[in-house]
């Protein structure tokens, strides 16, 4: 019997594998390189909070920012499946469907989990992505520093270098 698929490459097949093997250009190199410092800038944040002997099973805030009327049902489970993986304890889930950029903006629900994080109530939180915390980079490092500034850590499941192919896909984890 003969076989009916052609092991040859063919000059499409070639193409399209040369597209994704290209070398980066010089502005994913810089978002990279962008992406690489917010990361250690959270971890380290985060080694002035997480002292082993402190939190050997920490108590968390989970946090969703989707777009108004979205289900974050989806997004809720990944993050306590994770929890439940790192054995961390889920205190609560906040929801912000605000779809606001400033985490201070008086009506965001990202307020609520700093002011809970001052209080005690959770060790720390865990968020899906950075850009469910900001969009903004500046005010993603000042609500950091603000939840450091209490003794408490942000822990994300996808880190800042995880590439989203959309803004849609980087809030909803979803394809476009």
């Amino acid at each position: 019997m003969m076989n009916t698929l052609s092991t040859t490459p063919t000059p499409s097949t070639t193409l399209s594998r040369r597209r994704r093997c290209a070398p980066p250009s010089p502005g994913d190199r810089e978002l990279a390189a962008e992406q690489f410092e917010r990361r250690r800038f959270r971890m380290e944040l985060n080694a002035k909070a997480l002292e082993p002997a402190r939190w050997q099973c920490p108590d968390v805030l989970l946090y969703v920012k989707t777009l108004p009327g979205q289900d974050p049902g989806a997004l809720f489970r990944s993050l306590r499946n994770a929890a439940e993986r790192w054995g961390w304890r889920v205190t609560d889930e906040v929801h912000d469907d605000t779809g606001i950029v400033d985490p201070q903006h008086p009506d965001s629900r990202w307020r609520s989990v700093e002011a809970r994080l001052r209080h005690a109530e959770a060790d720390g939180v865990l968020a899906v992505h950075e850009r469910h915390i900001s969009m903004d980079p500046y005010w993603y490092r000042r609500a950091l520093t603000r939840v450091a500034g209490s003794g408490r850590f942000t822990a994300l499941l996808y880190p800042e270098d995880w590439r989203a192919r959309s803004v849609r896909e980087a809030i909803t984890l979803e394809s476009p």
